[in-house]
């Protein structure tokens, strides 16, 4: 199989890693089949989907519809749900800290990926407004960590299918125009590209709050894996990609960042729109200045300075919150449940709070883009 051109440092990544990147790189040409499937049927025209996923099957539901619907209605045996559940504590345990975390450093790590960025960059969605996708992303994490979050009928449940079919309709934008390069690119949104996502929101997601002094044990660690296992794979991700184990993630993570190239012009633009355009440009400088130093010590040694990202004295605030937080993190572990209980509280708060400030037309209707840069599809 062809190597396409997105991946780069093939030889280091074999010496380091052995064969994981060759056992990768196939998954660059694999796509969704279920959820191309309805792209394929209803030709951009999605009303019996949202009906079916709003109201259930009926008997006119499209037998593509029907298929993806029918095979995520169950809980699979492989979830634990005591384990779903604890994860989705540690998720609110960590309220705006783990809000900066999604913002400055998973966010982030995605558009930083060249090849990954594509199919954003050619639709132009977030050039619109980098603050309809920052609310997206907190409504959908918030969602999927909620209470039986991912349960069928839940609101991330419908949520990650809605995504699902989002992703599954930029692909047959991309695939019936002029502008996908599958030689230097791969297959766009394709299964490499789920996992390195999912990769993002559970343990690029977790070390980042443990920077901030926030302790989380291996066990939650492996929670949160577990839980983001059943998210990405009710995405489109094939099951026998997502690790359940930290080191298992970790190795993925450095061979995806080892072998992705330096971040691009299409980087810097989307970074830079989704921290300084639409609504952020609105708020007081201090706040993009933060986002920035954020960025600089969140992100790999390097990265930040591509992305033409400031450095700027807020950096130095990441080395300073295990002391801030430590008091704190040490009442919660050492004393009555009733601490964690309304640290999980307060957090569940912040994000009801979040999504309620962003009006629903910025927010998260998770609608699939219509056109490429101005040309309209079908």
């Amino acid at each position: 199989m062809a190597i396409p051109e997105r991946v780069h440092n093939l030889r280091e990544a074999r010496e380091v890693h052995g064969d994981l990147i060759d056992r990768l790189v196939p998954w660059l040409f694999e796509s969704d089949d279920l959820a191309d499937a309805v792209c394929e049927q209803l030709e951009g025209r999605y009303g019996p989907f949202h009906e079916a996923l709003q109201k259930g099957l009926a008997a006119d539901t499209p037998a593509s519809v029907r298929a993806l619907l029918q095979a995520h209605e169950r809980v699979p045996a492989w979830v634990d749900t005591a384990r779903v559940q604890r994860a989705g504590r540690l998720f609110f345990r960590t309220g705006p800290l783990g809000g900066l975390v999604l913002g400055a450093r998973s966010l982030v790590s995605g558009y930083a990926a060249p090849a990954g960025n594509k199919p954003l960059a050619l639709t132009g969605t977030l050039a619109a407004d980098g603050s309809r996708r920052l609310a997206e992303t907190g409504r959908y994490v918030a969602a999927v960590s909620s209470p039986d979050g991912l349960v069928a009928g839940a609101p991330g449940w419908a949520i990650t299918l809605r995504v699902r079919l989002m992703h599954a309709h930029v692909r047959w934008l991309l695939l019936n125009g002029d502008q996908w390069d599958s030689e230097r690119w791969g297959h766009p949104i394709n299964q490499h590209d789920l996992l390195a996502t999912s990769l993002l929101f559970s343990i690029v997601f977790v070390d980042g709050v443990r920077q901030l002094g926030l302790q989380v044990t291996d066990a939650e660690a492996e929670d949160h894996l577990h839980l983001w296992r059943w998210a990405s794979w009710l995405m489109g991700a094939r099951l026998e990609l997502l690790p359940d184990r930290q080191a298992n993630a970790r190795a993925i993570v450095e061979v995806i960042q080892l072998t992705q190239g330096p971040p691009d012009a299409d980087s810097r633009r989307l970074v830079w729109q989704l921290l300084h355009g639409g609504r952020a440009a609105e708020a007081p400088p201090v706040f993009r200045h933060l986002a920035s130093g954020l960025c600089h010590a969140l992100l790999p040694d390097g990265v930040a300075s591509r992305l033409g990202l400031p450095d700027t004295r807020w950096r130095h605030l990441v080395s300073a919150m295990p002391w801030l937080v430590g008091p704190g993190e040490a009442m919660r572990r050492h004393g009555p449940q009733w601490v964690e209980d309304r640290l999980v509280r307060l957090g569940q708060q912040y994000w009801e709070a979040a999504n309620r400030r962003v009006p629903r037309d910025e927010g998260s209707d998770y609608t699939p883009p219509s056109r490429l840069r101005g040309a309209t599809i079908g």
